[in-house]
């Protein structure tokens, strides 16, 4: 099909990338800034982008690896500081870590509407097919995990983008006359996504399953496999400088039972296993209905009176679907977290699509373009409705959850400047101090003296808690007991926001059995827990 801007169905196109656009936009501000929420691994990435940014490629933090998204970090920090930096690079990034990140965001979600675009366009322009356009395009809509997912700074923002391109080369290739010139680089477009894709983060390898599924011969086969290995340290290239870190990571993934390489040395907790699958189940039955349907299908599709209706290719596709699926499960099973799904759940689409190819190949419809848009929109509109719902509540509770916060930073903008800030918290606190402590222990020893020079300039004061060293931190990561801090300054704010109730008191026990020192409490967030104190030294 010609492009021709007549044909209403190219701005039919631009609704969906529309409202994923306007859909990340409201979630970022809602959610407020990160170091309210999410300060893992936002802060991590942050800091390691500004390291590539200033051509300091010996990353340390490779875990995912997430290398596309460090570089998209350094690319845009320096765009950014070009047309609106005030101080010098560093001090301005860590100065204004939030409106970094927000340009970061922004960027991220721009670019998902833009591959959602022309991923509903390129499907349209090679079939045809509106509905089957439009319903590609859906991929992102049809949980709140995934839709959520585009106003973070992590690795799974940038699965939207690139397993929607994997989608969209998927069906063009399914569509495609082996004599067409695109389908003689299939090998190659597939492995360059492929290896962009496992660079972005490992919980993507199951899914290079698909394309295997999909070629035709061994030897087509072996050549994407190579580009994809090619692709993925081209994409990853930091992995170079530590290959044995690499290694050593991914071993102990497979060989202990726990979460990040922890755990029993066991390679699976079975009575976890059960738990987690229950759990997943429970949280996210959705990606099981395409799932059960994959599985009935070959089943069914075994039979010979059956088989011969269908393509082989068609077959081959869910077979590989349905195996991707399957690993998936089974190692976020193995150690659970919601976001090692996205991949999965970004799959929901293209595995409906299948299902519905083989069911109007058995059933010999002559004109499928009806039956195929009846099928698409009862599958959207049931698969949107709990999507939708859920999204409301993940809004309501999420824009609740940040107001209750705000409070807390609200009143510590009132206060007058302290000489220090003892900061004792788990996970978020109410000033940017505590993300910014914890990104930079995730650079390369290397580069650290720098950036706690800078942190110690623009912040000066700060003190950080380590409850099992029972003992407070500089930015130099110099150790104190609560005696040498009062030492120091007369008049210090204490911030605290412990989930544990043990640490919480037997840090309040702490300071107010300190001798000769006033401590009073200033304010207390009902709904948060956090806690702030204010200690008035009188040792003169």
């Amino acid at each position: 099909m010609r492009f021709s801007m007549k044909n209403p169905g190219y701005f039919i196109l631009l609704l969906l990338p529309l409202l994923l656009a306007l859909t990340g936009f409201y979630l970022y501000s809602v959610n407020g800034p990160y170091y309210l929420r999410n300060i893992d691994p936002e802060y991590c990435y942050l800091y390691n982008g500004l390291c590539m940014a200033r051509l300091n490629f010996i990353i340390t933090h490779l875990d995912h690896p997430g290398t596309p998204l460090q570089v998209m970090v350094a690319i845009i920090t320096r765009v950014t500081h070009l047309f609106n930096g005030k101080d010098p690079f560093v001090k301005d990034v860590l100065s204004n870590p939030e409106y970094y990140l927000k340009v970061i965001n922004y960027t991220i979600i721009v670019l998902s509407s833009i591959v959602l675009y022309s991923s509903g366009l390129l499907i349209f322009l090679r079939t045809g097919k509106i509905f089957l356009s439009i319903f590609i395009q859906l991929s992102p809509f049809i949980s709140e995990p995934q839709l959520t997912i585009v106003e973070r700074v992590i690795p799974e923002s940038l699965f939207v983008p690139v397993i929607q391109l994997l989608i969209t080369f998927l069906v063009i290739f399914y569509y495609t006359n082996e004599q067409s010139r695109i389908f003689r680089y299939k090998e190659l477009i597939l492995g360059i996504i492929c290896g962009l894709s496992v660079a972005v983060k490992f919980t993507f390898i199951p899914l290079i399953i698909i394309p295997v599924f999909a070629l035709s011969n061994y030897k087509n086969i072996l050549k994407f496999l190579l580009y994809t290995v090619i692709a993925f340290f081209i994409f990853a290239f930091p992995v170079l400088f530590n290959l044995n870190y690499l290694f050593q990571w991914l071993k102990d993934l497979f060989v202990y039972s726990g979460k990040y390489g922890e755990g029993t040395p066991s390679f699976l907790d079975l009575e976890t296993f059960r738990i987690n699958i229950i759990n997943i189940y429970n949280q996210f039955r959705f990606i099981f209905y395409p799932y059960i349907l994959t599985f009935i299908s070959i089943i069914i599709f075994q039979l010979p009176l059956l088989k011969k209706r269908i393509s082989v290719l068609t077959l081959r596709l869910l077979y590989g679907v349905f195996i991707s699926f399957s690993l998936i499960l089974f190692f976020s099973a193995k150690h659970y977290g919601p976001h090692y799904l996205i991949p999965a759940m970004l799959l929901v689409c293209f595995n409906y699509f299948l299902i519905v190819e083989i069911l109007l190949e058995a059933i010999k419809i002559k004109n499928r373009y009806p039956s195929r848009a009846l099928l698409y929109s009862i599958i959207a509109i049931l698969a949107l409705i709990p999507s939708f719902n859920t999204f409301k509540h993940y809004s309501k509770l999420r824009e609740e959850k940040i107001n209750n916060r705000l409070k807390t930073v609200e009143f510590i903008g009132h206060l007058r400047d302290y000489h220090a800030v003892i900061i004792s918290s788990d996970g978020w606190c109410s000033v940017k101090e505590l993300a910014l402590w914890f990104g930079h222990l995730y650079v390369n020893p290397k580069y650290q003296p720098e950036i706690k020079k800078t942190l110690n300039d623009i912040y000066p004061g700060r003190y950080f808690h380590k409850v099992s060293w029972n003992t407070f931190l500089n930015w130099n990561d110099n150790r104190n007991c609560l005696n040498d801090l009062l030492n120091k300054h007369e008049r210090i704010l204490v911030i605290l926001n412990r989930f544990n109730q043990n640490i919480r008191n037997n840090f309040i026990t702490l300071l107010e059995n300190e001798p000769d020192c006033e401590v009073r409490c200033l304010f207390k967030n009902e709904q948060t827990g956090e806690m702030l104190f204010e200690i008035n030294n009188n040792y003169e």
